[in-house]
């Protein structure tokens, strides 16, 4: 077990090097840490995202000392435990490796991340397994097992593309913005980026957008929690020419503290509601065991509230899916989102100038699975980043890029009926968990048991 927990630290070490090097940058840049200390815990980072390749290979050997399953289904089954139930800072899996291959990804519908890691492992186990015997039935079993995910991923993306197509149509317009996060920060040009955002809204409209989205935070005055209504003056919004409707991030104050938002205003200027971000980025928005060390540390900031339950938004008599920057990542709070509220579309708001070009690709990149999990069309606006409409076959229709000005109107399709994914969860997670426990549950011996 020992051996192949450390082919798995070195396999997902080096996945996440070449996957991950931005994160020295990160720390140095926004944590204000000097090299040598962001460079040790870049370090750890990595090496906490190698942790499901490790402990794969540790079940893969429990298994198979505890057990006469074969090595292939062993891989298979330690493989989706592992790579199902550890926590990850940033959740990449061997399957999200599939979602830019259109026949895999489908079967994210069926049973999310989980179903692309069994139909990329059991071909690849059985591959291997079958060259260590040099058995031609391994290799045909091996042969059969790809041409089922391949084969079967086409034939379920067909249905999803012409049930998407039968759906009705809304035109939604994406603000894309490249605002570095210290142009973001500097007061002097909060009024101009403000009108600048202004007049790109008022664009989008006229191509005939019928609700727009800002990025993450795009509103760069604090949004009181209390108002009703459009803000006057300077801040306002409809009062500037926007029609509207128009769902804008911001952070809203309120008696209860700060929270990371995306406010709904509807075109008579009335607030809509306010959908508050639930999954809050750790150490940028909230501090952990923040309880504990405050008591040490008066001066550390307090953070920001998160929310209770996944929210929506009515706007313009359509339910949006609010996914604030870091959510679209959560397959399950998307789920849950879509158990709930039953959105018609998706809308991701999101500020990527933290992290840089490549995460900005890897984000967009993980987050189309959750269109083809929910089977509703996913919409992001993004500063930093990358803005796109993803269809609910997790096929990118538009987009602009970290370095592409100007926004979109996308044509969406208005959400269907809930998926398997959506109805019964990660069933393939629960039968392979189920499976390792009775291969690994203690057995009694025949004189004990009589």
């Amino acid at each position: 077990m020992r051996s192949s927990a450390a082919v798995g630290v070195g396999a997902g070490l080096a996945a996440n090097l070449v996957s991950m090097p931005w994160a020295v940058e990160l720390f140095e840049q926004h944590a204000f840490l000097p090299l040598p200390l962001a460079l040790l815990l870049s370090v750890f980072l990595w090496l906490a995202q190698s942790l499901p390749l490790a402990i794969a290979g540790m079940l893969r050997g429990a298994i198979r000392e505890r057990s006469a399953l074969p090595a292939a289904l062993a891989t298979v089954v330690a493989t989706l435990v592992a790579g199902g139930l550890t926590p990850m800072f940033f959740p990449w899996r061997l399957g999200t490796s599939e979602t830019g291959l259109a026949p895999m990804a489908a079967w994210a519908s069926i049973s999310g991340v989980s179903a692309l890691d069994l139909m990329l492992v059991a071909p690849a186990a059985l591959a291997v397994e079958a060259l260590r015997a040099r058995s031609w039935r391994g290799a045909f079993g091996a042969t059969l097992a790809l041409a089922v995910a391949l084969g079967g991923g086409t034939l379920l993306g067909r249905e999803i593309a012409r049930e998407r197509d039968g759906r009705e149509l809304v035109r939604v317009g994406v603000a894309h913005t490249v605002l570095s996060i210290a142009e973001r920060q500097d007061p002097l040009r909060w009024e101009r980026d403000h009108l600048a955002l202004l007049a790109s809204t008022v664009s989008l409209e006229a191509d005939g957008a019928e609700l727009v989205l800002w990025p993450e935070t795009a509103y760069p005055f604090a949004w009181p929690r209390e108002r009703t209504r459009d803000a006057v003056g300077l801040e306002s919004l409809i009062a500037r020419g926007v029609r509207g409707p128009l769902a804008f991030g911001s952070l809203t104050w309120g008696a209860e503290g700060r929270f990371n938002s995306v406010v709904g205003i509807e075109q008579d200027g009335h607030l809509a509601g306010i959908a508050d971000k639930r999954v809050l980025m750790p150490f940028s928005e909230r501090v952990p065991l923040a309880a504990w060390i405050r008591p040490y540390v008066p001066s550390m900031p307090e953070g920001l509230v998160p929310a209770g339950t996944p929210a929506s938004l009515r706007l313009g008599g359509r339910t949006i899916g609010v996914l604030n920057c870091y959510e679209d990542l959560d397959a399950e709070h998307t789920r849950w989102l879509v158990v709930r509220e039953a959105p018609d579309l998706l809308a991701n708001h999101t500020n990527d100038a933290w992290f840089g070009a490549q995460a900005a690709q890897l984000h967009l990149f993980l987050a189309r699975l959750r269109a083809v999990e929910s089977g509703r069309d996913l919409v992001r606006a993004v500063n930093g980043g990358v803005s796109a409409h993803v269809a609910a076959t997790g096929e990118v229709l538009l987009r602009r890029g970290p370095d592409e000005a100007g926004g979109f109107v996308a044509d969406v399709r208005r959400g269907g009926g809930p998926t398997p994914f959506v109805r019964f969860g990660d069933v393939v997670l629960a039968s392979a968990l189920g499976v390792l426990l009775a291969l690994l549950a203690p057995r009694r011996s025949r004189r004990a048991a009589a």
